[in-house]
């Protein structure tokens, strides 16, 4: 069995240009998201291996605070190219070519594509996945060659709802 958990990076700046897209910081509002959703999951029955992130700042931010709430060093965040601005093609090619000792996988990534990615596993599961929005998928497989739509189950849809905000 694996298991993936897919996360939206959480609210970036947004008073950069196109060109500066991949070093757009995180927002004071998007720290806190990313804090709150990571401290939620912590406390679901899920305890990544490896967390999987692209390579923009707002990315590896959200990464960090979640590796944070699971006591993972921040160094042992992988950096994957593929995944910024990443088609569903693209993100299945990442995920497939996990290595198999690992069974539980936090990737961290950018929409459209992770929320076409639920999407895909999970037919209308979301139709935007919210920033720091969180969609875990459990798969009947033990290999990441062989994820597939017909293996999927979803184990967890979350959101950060401002209505949840302390």
């Amino acid at each position: 069995m694996k298991t993936l958990c897919l996360v939206r990076h959480a609210t970036a700046e947004n008073n950069y240009s196109y060109d500066e897209d991949l070093i757009r910081p995180l927002q004071e509002c998007g720290c806190d998201d990313a804090k709150r959703m990571a401290k939620n999951l912590a406390n679901c029955p899920f305890q990544p291996q490896l967390i999987i992130a692209s390579p923009a700042k707002r990315t590896q931010e959200t990464a960090r605070i979640f590796a944070a709430a699971y006591n993972i060093n921040a160094s042992a965040i992988k950096t994957v190219e593929k995944i910024y601005e990443a088609s569903v093609e693209n993100l299945l090619d990442v995920i497939q070519a996990i290595d198999d000792q690992y069974d539980k996988v936090l990737l961290v990534g950018h929409n459209p594509g992770i929320s076409e990615l639920g999407n895909y596993f999970i037919q209308n599961v979301t139709a935007n996945l919210p920033t720091c929005g969180i969609l875990c998928l459990k798969f009947a497989t033990d290999s990441w060659s062989e994820i597939l739509m017909t293996n999927a189950e979803l184990v967890l849809n979350d959101w950060p709802r401002k209505d949840k905000i302390a």
